[in-house]
């Protein structure tokens, strides 16, 4: 099969890594892939090289989508993509992102399907306020307006999949519009256990970036906590941004990673880490909570005071087999093999049923 991936642009960190683990897990089973996007840093674009896919090199040239031209109905983005998508032979066209949804207009050639992230529109308002009772609210009662600007682009899609079970209620209670969940893949050749120096220390790992910083903060200063990503917080000790390579070797030596996020509608982090045999503790929501087995493959806990006992109960161990689990739970799961069957699967049975 020749599959077509579309995305107004790519970013650092996870959104990276689900565009990588996409595209082996499509190029793992004989498929060509096509990327169209409208930016990729030169660090992404040789990891792409990398893997031999074919780069649509004159569509570097496009406008970065914003949500506010969503939201102003701009139309720049579908119709420069146009030319290029009428151009393109393949099996289907995959559109990866809400940036995008405005190419749900254009004319093509093959079935254009939608895998819907998360709640359209809704994430940037998690970024302004670090007050978890705010960022529910705000979730929960200004997506709806904003979706209704973009739920005519989704009903235009010949597909329409959503990464998480979470998304998938959330999508049809905003929009009516219906979807199959197709589980975003993990790289499990990259992502598995590790040996390192990093296994001479005890220590609890956590991404830096949109979680709750005064949890984190608070448990620094009874435990060593590890941090990456693009903030540094008090107390800890801060990686930064780090290679893929290295984070396998930390999320292998960790004894934990805590995900104290509170809007995530699916998870990459969280995944990563089990697939590197660690177990994680998170809020018993959105998508941590479809991903993490509890008691198995980590720990989902009901608030910020049932985490922080959490934390300190874990700390004083748990059983060996926790860690083999975790990594035969995403194997199971989440891998490029079970991505692309998936995939297939779904798109044939609703051929079927049409």
């Amino acid at each position: 099969m020749k599959i077509c991936l579309i995305r107004s642009f790519y970013l650092r960190g996870s959104s990276e890594r689900i565009l990588l683990g996409t595209i082996k897990g499509l190029l793992k089973r004989g498929n060509d892939v096509i990327l169209l996007t409208s930016y990729v840093n030169d660090d992404i674009l040789n990891k792409l090289k990398a893997i031999n896919i074919e780069f649509i090199k004159k569509v570097e040239n496009l406008p970065t989508m914003s949500y506010q031209s969503l939201l102003l109905n701009d139309k720049k983005f579908s119709k420069m993509l146009t030319p290029l998508i009428k151009r393109i032979e393949c099996d289907f066209i995959l559109a990866l992102d809400d940036f995008c949804l405005s190419i749900a207009e254009c004319s093509r050639r093959a079935p254009l399907i939608y895998w819907c992230q998360g709640l359209p529109l809704s994430i940037p308002l998690t970024f302004m306020f670090e007050q978890r009772k705010l960022q529910s609210f705000l979730v929960k009662f200004c997506s709806p307006f904003l979706l209704t600007k973009i739920k005519k682009y989704i009903a235009k899609f010949d597909y329409v999949l959503s990464n998480s079970h979470y998304t998938k209620e959330w999508l049809y209670f905003f929009t009516g519009i219906r979807s199959k969940v197709l589980y975003p893949p993990v790289d499990c050749e990259l992502f598995k256990p590790m040996k390192s120096d990093w296994h001479n220390f005890k220590y609890i790992l956590t991404p830096s970036s949109q979680v709750e910083v005064n949890v984190i903060k608070n448990l620094a200063k009874h435990y060593p906590i590890v941090t990456f990503g693009g903030k540094n917080i008090d107390g800890c000790k801060n990686m930064g941004y780090i290679s893929d390579e290295e984070l396998v070797k930390l999320y292998s030596a960790a004894f934990v990673l805590l995900f104290p996020q509170i809007h995530e509608p699916f998870g990459y982090i969280p995944v990563e880490s089990m697939a590197c045999g660690t177990p994680v503790i998170a809020y018993d929501e959105q998508g941590p909570k479809e991903t993490i087995v509890n008691e198995k493959t980590g720990w989902l806990v009901a608030d910020e005071q049932e985490f922080m006992k959490k934390v300190e109960e874990v700390w004083q161990g748990y059983e060996i087999g926790i860690r083999q689990f975790c990594r035969k739970h995403i194997l199971s799961k989440y891998s490029t093999e079970i991505f692309f069957y998936s995939l297939v699967q779904t798109i044939h049975y609703d051929d079927d049923n049409c």
